[in-house]
């Protein structure tokens, strides 16, 4: 078993990374980017929830890739800018992951590496966070698949928060009420919020909150994506 990876180590054209996927995305300017969902057409947690709000085009396509028919383990490249392949490692979104279909799923990664030329790909480490598979394991298989791979892959493990994630939970700490409210947020929900900005350790921590949903989650990442009243420069997230 390879040892835990928490900071940046590069084997061949294989990288380990502590980051998270986005801000690596933002640095890094790949050729195409890697989710992971499930063969039913719903991104409601986890990674794929971030793609559903970030590209709500790829997500409408993806609901209809499904409705066409897909099997677990297949992988599709949305040709959009940015290119995104969806790795189908699970089935019911409801139930975990498996070894077999995360390694099925990988190896036709890889087939559209090649055909399409691909030089640099980000993905998370697919399976291992709602589909509860073990962060090694995959990360060893990952490097087994790709270590003769002309393609630069970057693996993002998402164990380190953004600099720009921090600044959204230290705004969110310094929120009134009314700015909840003039959001859409109900008083209720934002009284939740406030009363548990101290357990915020990440911005998809609102979601372990009791009666915080992802309607309320939504309406917060754009209010931090497109707000300007924000004072904010740049996309936070």
């Amino acid at each position: 078993m390879m040892e835990d990876c928490t900071s940046i180590e590069v084997r061949e054209v294989l990288v380990i990374n502590s980051r998270d996927l986005f801000s690596v995305f933002a640095d890094e300017m790949p050729d195409a980017i890697v989710n992971t969902v499930n063969t039913m057409g719903v991104m409601g947690a986890g990674i794929a929830l971030e793609f559903k709000l970030r590209f709500p085009k790829y997500f409408e396509t993806y609901k209809e890739k499904c409705k066409e028919g897909v099997k677990v383990g297949e992988a599709w490249l949305y040709e959009e800018n940015p290119k995104i392949i969806s790795l189908f490692v699970k089935e019911n979104w409801k139930f975990p992951s498996r070894l077999e279909w995360v390694l099925l799923s990988l190896k036709n990664l890889k087939k559209i590496i090649n055909q399409k030329g691909l030089g640099k790909v980000i993905m998370p480490v697919p399976g291992t966070g709602k589909g509860k598979l073990n962060k090694n394991q995959v990360i060893e298989i990952i490097q087994n698949l790709f270590k003769e791979t002309v393609c630069e892959i970057i693996v993002c493990k998402d164990e380190e928060i953004s600099e720009k994630e921090k600044l959204v939970l230290e705004t969110l700490k310094h929120m009134s009420l009314s700015d909840f409210l003039e959001i859409g947020i109900t008083k209720g929900r934002a009284q939740a919020i406030l009363r548990n900005t101290a357990n915020l350790h990440r911005f998809r921590d609102l979601l372990k909150l009791q009666g915080i949903g992802i309607k309320t989650y939504e309406k917060l990442f754009l209010y931090f994506n497109q707000n300007s009243n924000t004072k904010m420069q740049n996309r936070l997230f």
